[in-house]
């Protein structure tokens, strides 16, 4: 639908949208729901020329938003989990925290941590490894020192403790 030359719009009683979906999942309390919808960043790949710098940035904005608002949730239900003492439910979620931000690193560390403490230290240090290969193909980098002590401490049969990987109050 439109207004005029100059507007789009779209009916939403005649389209069904998984973004939308997304938001009303979320903001209904619903995240389970709402991270199946979740299959990837906001029209990735979406390039349109010969528009308005303003869309490009509005749609890297609204990827952005997205984003952080999948990563809280599958944050909090990590956090929820671990309550529970549900240690595999929070390893999954934290995994899907990876899916959505592989560089979240915070998370990682988490992830080794839960893993380790629940007695897979090949899990913990494989998560590790598929993370440091990744970072050292695709940007030339490696993992933050905090994570790398881990991994040392992990692989080294060493004690760790949830301090070395606090949970960050928003997004991990």
């Amino acid at each position: 639908m439109g207004r005029g030359d100059e507007e789009v719009g779209v009916d939403f009683a005649a389209v069904w949208c998984d973004a939308r979906e997304f938001e009303r999942a979320l903001d209904a309390g619903r995240p389970d729901e709402a991270l199946a919808l979740y299959r990837g960043h906001f029209l990735e790949g979406f390039h349109v020329s010969g528009v308005a710098p303003e869309l490009g940035q509005w749609l890297d904005e609204e990827r952005a938003r997205l984003r952080a608002r999948a990563v809280a949730a599958a944050a909090g239900l990590a956090d929820e989990a671990e309550r529970g003492g549900n240690c595999a439910l929070a390893a999954q979620r934290l995994r899907d925290v990876l899916r959505i931000d592989p560089g979240a690193e915070p998370s990682l560390r988490r992830l080794m941590l839960l893993l380790h403490q629940d007695g897979d230290r090949a899990g913990a240090l494989r998560v590790y490894d598929e993370f440091a290969r990744r970072l050292a193909t695709e940007i030339e980098a490696e993992p933050a020192a905090d994570t790398a002590a881990l991994a040392e401490r992990v692989r080294n049969g060493r004690e760790t403790t949830s301090a070395a990987a606090p949970r960050a109050a928003g997004p991990p």
